[in-house]
């Protein structure tokens, strides 16, 4: 399946922070397994990056709707990390989401909700 398309305008630096925070650069260079001082240069404009990369970057960070996530996955799969790693990590990151959190919160509630209006509506007597 093809990657999305991103967002016209997007530079791949833009893509670098939405995948990794506005310290990007060790996090691209651990994924790609090059020296952080390369990708210093292509970021200072000093060397181009080669443009199927830069494409390939953007096109990562808009096929998901977490790229933080998927950006902190990727670079935990270059380090080597195995499985129950990984699935330790993104546990963690759920645990740390406010928006997480919230939703933990709110699941109980809602199944109480839930089931009170179905206790209405089989207690009510039908008319």
């Amino acid at each position: 399946m093809p990657l999305p398309t991103p967002p016209v305008g997007t530079s791949w630096k833009a893509a670098c922070a939405d995948l990794w925070g506005e310290r990007w650069v060790p996090s691209l260079a651990d994924v790609l397994c090059i020296a952080s001082r390369t990708v210093e240069r292509w970021k200072s404009g000093d060397v181009e990056i080669p443009a199927s990369l830069a494409s390939d970057i953007v096109q990562l960070a808009a096929s998901t709707t977490a790229p933080r996530v998927y950006g902190e996955m990727l670079r935990q799969v270059s380090c080597g990390r195995d499985l129950d790693t990984l699935t330790h990590i993104l546990a963690k990151m759920r645990e740390d989401d406010p928006l997480s959190r919230l939703q933990s919160k709110l699941r109980p509630h809602v199944f109480v909700s839930r089931r009170s209006r179905e206790d209405v509506q089989t207690a009510a007597p039908a008319l």
